[in-house]
């Protein structure tokens, strides 16, 4: 189940996508180049903003929406510069936990 859907723009101006499911109850992502499905593949690890790691499971009881805000907030740092990742758009979509 896709639980979030980023298209991305890194500090070179190349555009991005980051896809965030939930698969058997552990939190998976897939990231490539582009906003089409014909990109390369990259490493999700390679689009974090800073250094670090995604989170592979919701061990604070987070809300859907909470959830999703704890990773767009991850770019937060670099709102309103002009260096950094940026989030371009969230696709919408709808799920729930269950």
């Amino acid at each position: 189940m896709k639980i979030l859907h980023l298209h991305l723009r890194d500090s070179f101006g190349n555009a991005k996508t980051l896809v965030c499911s939930n698969e058997d109850g552990i939190i998976k992502y897939r990231a490539w180049s582009g906003h089409g499905s014909s990109g390369m593949r990259l490493r999700p690890n390679d689009l974090y903003p800073g250094r670090g790691y995604f989170p592979i499971d919701n061990p604070n009881g987070l809300s859907l929406d909470e959830f999703k805000d704890s990773i767009t907030s991850l770019w937060n740092p670099w709102v309103g510069k002009d260096y950094g990742p940026k989030i371009e758009g969230v696709i919408q979509n709808k799920v729930s936990f269950s």
